[in-house]
């Protein structure tokens, strides 16, 4: 499980503390940092992640040289690369950064049409290439 420091935005992995008697895998919980995961505590305050999170989207480029995603029950095959939208969020963490939104447009095994957003922390230091593209966003369908 990784966490993200509150007040930074770091990514770190947090610090495994054994499993629980259910044979969970339980981390030592450390203040001004949260699992980026869907988690609960234990009553000594350890946290583990919950069993009924959704499944993270994937990305596979098995079939199609663009990518194909799965993202909350949609398989959308991309027919472009992503690329920046221009919608610029202001990072909750630092005044000094912010979130770039990025899409791309793909057919669902349906047929329909569809733009696949992401959002990327810029950091000043993170090129696109490196972005993690398997965290999508959301998925629209579109005319």
């Amino acid at each position: 499980m990784d966490c993200r420091n509150l007040t930074t935005g770091e990514i770190a992995p947090g610090h495994r503390n054994g499993t629980d008697d259910e044979g969970r895998v339980i981390y030592q919980r450390v203040a001004g940092w949260e699992p980026t995961v869907a988690y609960d505590c234990d009553e000594d305050g350890n946290w583990f992640e919950v069993d009924d999170q959704m499944p993270a989207p994937e990305i596979s480029y098995a079939n199609n040289p663009m990518g194909t995603i799965k993202h909350d029950g949609l398989v959308v095959d991309l027919i472009e690369q992503a690329e920046p939208t221009s919608r610029l969020l202001p990072d909750p963490l630092r005044a000094d950064r912010y979130v770039e939104e990025w899409s791309a447009r793909g057919k669902t095994t349906d047929g329909l049409n569809a733009r696949v957003y992401w959002l990327h922390l810029d950091d000043g230091e993170t090129l696109p290439e490196d972005y993690d593209w398997s965290d999508v966003d959301r998925v629209e369908i579109v005319d």
